[in-house]
């Protein structure tokens, strides 16, 4: 992990961070497989994802963590509130990734004497929160077909109104199938479906195109965005 300055030429994505944490966080450009924080540690900070992609595991009782959400460009994660607490997950670079870590103290701070981070604050919360609920209900209802279609978007950091195609550097069948607690085969054979249909790039690396968000829409809403 090494520190770079917050106001320096870290690569921006779309959903850009909010500009007042550039005076008080600290840049982070984090190798694929650092460790950012662990679970059980002082929850003493909140981290902006810049670029790249972090996974969020718990300890299992029997072999390796289980991962239970991944975050993408443009999220605030780490600590819930601003009361005493410690991390109930371990967050993990699964690509290289750039964050900007702020102090509680700090964030907190700036709640309450900038009306426009308060807004935006707000809504990155709010935006957290319901990614939360999200990824529960993509897990308890959803075939592996739109779990993987929605990891794979938010990795990307696409959405519908997206243009461009996002390249995914250092993913591989294993690592996905790792994430969704799935058999490497059956993800091969749809990321093939998704490439067929043009909603993935041809060759490695992966590519990922907005068009994917077609594979979480009901079949007759998914028609009518499919391109003529």
């Amino acid at each position: 992990m090494s520190d770079v300055s917050s106001g320096g030429s870290l690569k921006r994505s779309r959903n850009a961070r909010p500009a007042a944490i550039d005076k008080v966080g600290t840049a982070l450009v984090l190798p694929a497989d650092e460790v950012l924080y662990r679970q059980g540690e002082t929850a003493d900070s909140l981290y902006f994802l810049d670029s790249g992609a972090v996974t969020i595991g718990v300890g299992a009782a029997v072999g390796e963590q289980a991962i239970i959400a991944v975050h993408g460009p443009g999220t605030f994660f780490g600590a819930w509130s601003f009361a005493n607490e410690v991390y109930n997950s371990t967050a993990t670079a699964l690509l290289p990734s750039a964050v900007v870590r702020v102090s509680k103290s700090a964030v907190q701070s700036l709640v309450r004497t900038d009306p426009t981070f308060a807004r935006q604050f707000a809504m990155h919360m709010m935006r957290r929160g319901a990614r939360l609920e999200e990824d529960q209900i993509d897990r308890a209802t959803n075939p592996l077909k739109k779990r993987l279609a929605r990891t794979l978007l938010i990795l990307a950091g696409l959405d519908a109104q997206s243009d461009d195609g996002r390249v995914l550097e250092r993913m591989t069948d294993a690592t996905l199938a790792r994430m969704l607690a799935a058999d490497p085969r059956c993800i091969r054979e749809l990321l093939q479906e998704f490439r067929q249909a043009g909603q993935l790039g041809p060759d490695d690396p992966l590519t990922v195109y907005s068009s994917l968000v077609n594979v979480l829409l009901p079949a007759h809403l998914a028609e009518a965005h499919a391109p003529a």
